[in-house]
């Protein structure tokens, strides 16, 4: 059996329910906009209690510290933090309805149509904002020790649950390796 969060939780399932992502308005009228990514160190160990301590008690978005920095308040006019409960590279998306890497951009390009994006992340949040920062052409990005590919010397696609899952359907799989991608003024 796989082990948790990947073992058909009930828990975690309830929680894919929920929207798993905050929207902040800072007050600033800049009409820029910054999306934080949560990595896979959004909850560790993956037991339980982890995660009930950390997602269900404390409602956890990596990144909220630092998005409470007054230059950044004052620079970012709309702030949204988005995290993946599987740890997975956003292969399923943020939630039950926003389940797929596309249908994050797009809920995503929505929120912040008319805004110049800046995302960011570590680890696997900086893989979603190298990602996202291509299919939102966010003017920046910032990825912190982040991968651009999920082939690398950790083979994440063979070992890890959800991306083995997805390593043959070409919706998911065809963002597997971001090493190529064109992105603007990053």
């Amino acid at each position: 059996m796989v082990g948790f969060p990947w073992n058909n939780s009930e828990l975690v399932k309830h929680e894919y329910e929920q929207d798993n992502f905050k929207i902040i308005h800072t007050g600033a009228k800049s009409k820029r906009a910054i999306i934080f990514f949560s990595g896979n160190g959004l909850y560790y160990p993956n037991t339980i209690e982890e995660f009930t301590e950390k997602i269900i008690k404390k409602d956890r978005y990596e990144w909220q510290n630092i998005s409470s920095n007054k230059k950044i308040c004052e620079y970012y006019e709309l702030i949204i933090f988005c995290r993946d409960l599987y740890k997975q590279w956003y292969v399923t998306g943020i939630n039950s309805k926003i389940n797929t890497p596309d249908k994050v951009a797009e809920f995503l390009k929505n929120l912040t149509s008319g805004y110049k994006i800046t995302t960011c992340g570590s680890s696997a949040g900086g893989y979603a904002a190298v990602l996202f920062a291509k299919l939102l052409n966010a003017d920046r990005y910032f990825n912190i020790s982040g991968q651009y590919s999920l082939y690398n010397h950790f083979d994440h696609v063979n070992k890890d649950p959800l991306l083995k899952i997805y390593k043959d359907n070409p919706d998911i799989n065809k963002y597997f390796d971001l090493s190529n991608l064109e992105i603007g003024r990053a």
